[in-house]
């Protein structure tokens, strides 16, 4: 039996051009064995805008709801999910090669861990891309550590 990951974007229309360049960093994913990821992409509110960019495949689900910015979206997403982990992915990043199974990896081997974070690239208007400065390095992050530089930006 497959396992899953749950991965959850919250998107509204400006956002939505970027969805097929973050739905091919999910597609480079290699996960491991006995392992599968499904995508919940969660529009915030009800439009016309972000359908024509939602990817074609089998493992996406596109979902419309009340307007309530991305927190709402979010929740409602989760709300439909089935996963033995979930993983937010914002419609206008990408995830890192390997991010899936780094991930998997820490959860499944350490079981006092409740969460990870990756590295994301975030994708720019003129197709570029840039890491976020203040990510933590690698290995447990202390409690405390993230506040002051998420505070920041």
């Amino acid at each position: 039996m497959l396992r899953r990951v749950v991965v959850v974007t919250a998107v509204h229309g400006p956002s939505a051009e970027f969805l097929p360049q973050a739905h091919a960093s999910l597609c480079a994913q290699e996960l491991p064995p006995g392992w599968e990821w499904h995508w919940v992409i969660q529009e915030d509110g009800r439009g016309d805008t972000v359908r024509p960019h939602v990817p074609r495949d089998p493992r996406v689900t596109f979902r419309q709801g009340r307007p309530g910015g991305p927190g709402v979206a979010r929740t409602l997403a989760l709300a439909h999910t089935e996963g033995a982990y979930a993983k937010i992915l914002d419609a206008d990043d990408q995830l890192t090669p390997g991010a899936l199974a780094r991930d998997l990896a820490v959860l499944e081997g350490h079981p006092s861990v409740g969460w990870t974070t990756s590295r994301v690239l975030d994708l720019l208007p003129d197709g570029s891309t840039a890491a976020f400065p203040g990510d933590p390095d690698d290995g447990p992050i202390e409690p405390g550590a993230l506040v002051g530089p998420w505070r920041a930006n």
